[in-house]
């Protein structure tokens, strides 16, 4: 996905080019137009979720919640993009120790579609985490169930452990 300026120069790209052709007698001009407004439609799906994507696995929430805030229509982001925003959101709202509403928004991106297993697992960690934290370890333990049935190898075995063991006091 590019960039937001590299974004809008292709589309404002497009609609000139498509307008000046098709103002100079050219229908061929149309292809641009049509290219233009799918550029278009294509950034209002998306946003900046993968922006802010990259960001979040850098650990620069800083970056990452300025271009959540960028996205102007989360609801009408496509699913998958609105599970990625609700689950960067989360992360957003529990740094900021809002853990009942990271929680809640977390149970949305839960729905996904994810990309990935690994992406599904980390979720359903997440949820345990906020889980713990709220003194739900009935609703922890769940999170943590579901975890270990997509465990995509051994090695996440361990964090579900840990997180036993952090949610058990020890």
């Amino acid at each position: 996905m590019f960039n937001p300026f590299i974004r809008t120069l292709l589309i404002s790209a497009c609609f000139a080019f498509g307008l000046f052709y098709v103002f100079s007698g050219y229908y061929q001009g149309g292809l641009y137009l049509l290219a233009g407004l799918l550029l278009l439609w294509s950034a209002i799906r998306s946003g900046e979720v993968w922006q802010a994507w990259r960001a979040f696995q850098q650990g620069n929430l800083e970056k990452m919640s300025h271009h959540l805030d960028r996205t102007r229509s989360p609801q009408r982001l496509s699913r998958p993009n609105r599970a990625y925003y609700n689950w960067m959101d989360s992360a957003r709202l529990a740094h900021q120790e809002k853990f009942e509403e990271a929680y809640e928004v977390l149970k949305k991106a839960e729905k996904g579609p994810f990309k990935t297993i690994r992406t599904d697992f980390q979720v359903q960690v997440s949820l345990a985490d906020l889980a713990f934290r709220l003194g739900r370890n009935e609703d922890a333990e769940q999170h943590l169930s579901k975890a270990e049935k997509m465990m995509p190898s051994d090695a996440y075995k361990e964090a579900v452990e840990k997180m036993r063991e952090r949610g058990d006091g020890t």
